[in-house]
C-alpha cells in the first residue's frame, strides 16, 4: 500500500469524488515540512500551496486557509467570522476530534463535519493552488473556485 493509498488520503480522495471533481492526489518524494519545501518539490511559487489551520475562537472552531508565503492574522480572526471570544490555534486533540486529520495535515476537504471557513483572498493570484491531502507527503491541485466550492 503507498501513503496515497491511506485512509486520510482516502478521505481528501472521497471528499474530491463526491464534489465531482478529478481525483488528482499526488505522493511526493518525502513529506513536507512547509510550504516553501512542497512548493520546490512542485516547482512553483510557496504562494501557491495552501495552508491549512483550525483555530478555535471562544468556543467554535473554524478553519483558515491561507497562502504559503503569508501569515494568519489571528487578530482579525474573530472579526472575520463574526464570532467573540479568545483566539488560539486549536491542539491536535482538538484538530482530530473535529476534522479526523492530525494538525500537521489538515487538508480543506475531507471532515465529517464542515467547518466555517475562512479562505485568504490573496489565493486568486494563482492558476492552480496545492493543498495537502491527508498527509505531508500527499497533495491535490485545484483552481481557487473549485476549493471555495469545496470549503
Amino acid at each position: 500500500m503507498t501513503i496515497a493509498d491511506s485512509e486520510p488520503v482516502k478521505k481528501v480522495r472521497k471528499a474530491l469524488k463526491d464534489a465531482g471533481l478529478a481525483d488528482n492526489v499526488v505522493e511526493l518524494d518525502a513529506p513536507m515540512e512547509n510550504a516553501a519545501d512542497t512548493a520546490k518539490a512542485l516547482d512553483t511559487e510557496p504562494g501557491a500551496v495552501v495552508t491549512s489551520r483550525v483555530y478555535a475562537i471562544g468556543k467554535r472552531m473554524v478553519l483558515v486557509l491561507v497562502t504559503g508565503d503569508h501569515e494568519c492574522l489571528e487578530a482579525n480572526l474573530a472579526a472575520a467570522f463574526f464570532l467573540e471570544g479568545a483566539v488560539r490555534v486549536s491542539s491536535d486533540a482538538e484538530v482530530r476530534g473535529i476534522t479526523g486529520f492530525t494538525a500537521d495535515c489538515v487538508p480543506p476537504v475531507g471532515f465529517a463535519h464542515k467547518l466555517p471557513t475562512a479562505i485568504d483572498r490573496s489565493l486568486k493570484r494563482f492558476k492552480h493552488l496545492y493543498a495537502v491531502a491527508g498527509d505531508p507527503q500527499c497533495v491535490f491541485k485545484t483552481p481557487v473556485t473549485d476549493l471555495k466550492r469545496l470549503t
